[in-house]
């Protein structure tokens, strides 16, 4: 872990906030769905991944193609593969 805190700064955020959302996307799946906790951690389960997802466009240490890595084309995927009105109607649909 101590390694992990000494690399340049966006990698310690980008993994911690990964390996947070990954612990708490388990305990997520093991709870009882549509209850205020699940829901709840759904809300900062999120709220990690926008981190994650953030902290990616700062993170250059691959370099396979220039200054990009294959990393870059998956985020970029991710980042036109959900319609931003998506979780909108699947929250009013829930309540």
């Amino acid at each position: 872990m101590d390694g992990l805190l000494n690399q340049t700064p966006p990698i310690p955020l980008h993994a911690l906030g990964a390996m947070l959302a990954i612990m708490l996307g388990a305990a997520q799946l093991s709870m009882k769905k549509g209850g205020a906790v699940h829901m709840l951690l759904g809300r900062v389960w999120v709220g990690l991944m926008l981190v994650v997802a953030g902290s990616s466009f700062f993170i250059h240490e691959i370099r396979l193609w220039g200054a990009y890595s294959p990393i870059h084309q998956l985020r970029n995927m991710d980042k036109y593969s959900h319609p931003p009105y998506a979780d909108k109607h699947s929250l009013t649909r829930k309540r």
